[in-house]
């Protein structure tokens, strides 16, 4: 169902140039898991079976170097071949984080994600659903090899050190994006802070975006909305709505393959051929 979804997003993006998404109608948390159809209750014994798993992880994060990803994702993927799971386990899980299931302080949120995108990369189903709750987990797609579709928002550095095969729909918003890889990352509700170090990979976020920075010569990035700042573009550039800052034409010329404001060329091939015009969107 998850790779339907993202198939069907991309044929959505590749027609959408300064249109917004239809709106959809608001889903419910019981709503999203009956359309996922997580019929598992919170005590089912898989899912206590991976509450206890994410306890003894969340020990073993606290104990570790907080920036040592790789050491706490390892433990994670140890974990979780130990365990028996599939991927409605992993929807019926995530839609309980923040009820039944408590996350403590934000600092658990990252260990969370890197548990979670373990359990992902470790099964051999490919196709996965992440309901929220008024939760915004952060690292969620850590290391992505596989295809996700997250109902509701997310907190920092999704897809974080993804891989060429990993692909995100999210519906909702992100705070953040930090050295993202992917195949494609589709954000529905805008980027409240930044996209910066986008390595490589497709990323389409409708919305706003407070700032792009320092994108990476295979990456290409659309937004669907108002951007307040761009810097140091190394790879294409779209933009559907106003650019309330461009770096200077001797820093961004050098660097980016191509920008566009609409269907207005600002840069190609490291020359700038344009500055942005900034035209408020008509009301509807």
């Amino acid at each position: 169902m998850a790779a339907k979804i993202i198939k069907k997003l991309s044929s959505d993006v590749l027609t959408s140039k300064s249109q917004f998404p239809a709106q959809t109608k608001s889903l419910s948390i019981n709503d999203i898991s009956k359309e996922a159809g997580i019929t598992k209750s919170a005590a089912s014994p898989r899912i206590q079976d991976i509450r206890m798993h994410l306890k003894r992880f969340c020990e073993h994060w606290c104990a570790l170097d907080r920036e040592n990803f790789t050491a706490a994702y390892n433990a994670a993927l140890t974990d979780a071949k130990h365990m028996e799971y599939d991927s409605k386990d992993i929807s019926a899980f995530c839609s309980e984080i923040g009820k039944s299931i408590p996350i403590g302080p934000k600092s658990n949120t990252a260990g969370l994600g890197i548990f979670l995108s373990a359990l992902v990369n470790a099964s051999k189903e490919n196709d996965f659903e992440m309901p929220f709750d008024n939760v915004k987990i952060d690292y969620l797609g850590y290391k992505n090899k596989k295809n996700i579709v997250v109902h509701g928002d997310v907190g920092e550095y999704a897809c974080f050190k993804g891989t060429a095969k990993g692909r995100m729909a999210i519906y909702g918003s992100a705070i953040s994006l930090d050295y993202l890889d992917c195949k494609e990352l589709i954000i529905y509700d805008g980027v409240s802070d930044h996209c910066s170090h986008v390595n490589m990979g497709k990323v389409t976020i409708h919305g706003n975006c407070g700032f792009v920075f320092a994108s990476g010569s295979k990456s290409s990035i659309t937004i669907d909305g108002n951007l307040d700042y761009a810097s140091h573009i190394h790879g294409i550039l779209r933009v559907n709505g106003n650019i309330y800052h461009m770096d200077e034409p001797e820093i961004i010329s050098i660097v980016a393959k191509a920008i566009y404001q609409y269907d207005r060329v600002l840069v190609k091939n490291g020359e700038v051929i344009g500055q942005p015009i900034n035209i408020e969107r008509p009301s509807a």
